[in-house]
């Protein structure tokens, strides 16, 4: 199983499903990997990064989290007009916390206990961005 799932069915309202169990090397590469090339893709979009099922990143993933923020935040603030991320283990909530400590996020973010809850944030921003 992959680390992660991307659906752009509803685009410019993206969904990543992060999977359960921690991920190897490639797989958090690959996910990096996806996230910088749907960063290459036009216009603005808003993303729901569901995090429910996913465990424990390592410290290296942490920190290849971190410096993916920063080496992208430009495309990061110009593309994405929020992100939502739906968490509800307060180990993955201060895993996230270190890693905006590490490097702040470049575009609106919040945390959200449900997918619905996140979702209507994000269509919210869409909405707006459209005015």
């Amino acid at each position: 199983m992959a680390f992660h799932k991307i659906d752009l069915k509803q685009w410019p309202l993206v969904f990543i499903d992060i999977s359960p169990g921690s991920p190897t090397d490639e797989e958090f590469t690959a996910y990096l990997d996806d996230l910088i090339k749907l960063l290459g893709t036009g216009g603005k979009r808003a993303m729901v990064v569901d995090c429910t099922k996913s465990s424990n990143l390592s410290r290296q993933h942490r920190r290849a989290q971190a410096a993916y923020l920063k080496d992208y935040s430009e495309l990061i603030e110009e593309k994405i007009v929020g992100m939502a991320m739906i968490i509800q283990s307060p180990v993955i909530r201060t895993i996230l916390s270190a890693i905006i400590w590490i490097e702040p996020m470049s575009c609106p973010y919040k945390v959200f206990s449900t997918r619905k809850e996140g979702e209507a944030w994000c269509r919210e921003l869409l909405a707006l961005a459209k005015e």
